[in-house]
């Protein structure tokens, strides 16, 4: 094996190896501090600044009609009366038909804030 080869694979391995022990993070966002919040799902922030993500992968966070944050395990629906509704299955889909009927793959859920997480990324 050449020189160059060798330090390819070195290379590589490290990549490959740092990937491993780095949590796989889908999404980050800032709060009012300058913290770095992120977690497995899409992160939003509430009225006050505070920055809430899904514990899931491709899990939704999102707000409800009061501004409170929610998350959920996959994609979520909001029904006519402001109910939240969202896939039980960790990335799944939601959906309302015209009638208003919500259909989730894996089976339906209230989006709940116990599916919510706030990793801080940053070190201070």
């Amino acid at each position: 094996m050449s020189h160059g080869s060798r330090i390819a694979y070195a290379c590589l391995s490290a990549l490959i190896l740092f990937s491993l022990l780095t949590p796989a993070y889908a999404d980050c966002m800032s709060d009012l501090k300058g913290r770095v919040i992120c977690d497995r799902g899409q992160c939003v922030s509430d009225i006050y600044g505070e920055v809430y993500c899904s514990r899931y992968k491709d899990g939704a966070a999102t707000k409800d009609r009061f501004g409170k944050v929610l998350c959920a395990k996959g994609m979520c629906v909001t029904t006519v009366k402001g109910d939240i509704i969202c896939s039980a299955r960790p990335g799944g889909d939601a959906m309302i038909d015209f009638r208003g009927k919500v259909t989730c793959e894996g089976g339906c859920e209230k989006a709940s804030i116990r599916f919510c997480g706030k990793n801080s990324n940053t070190a201070q």
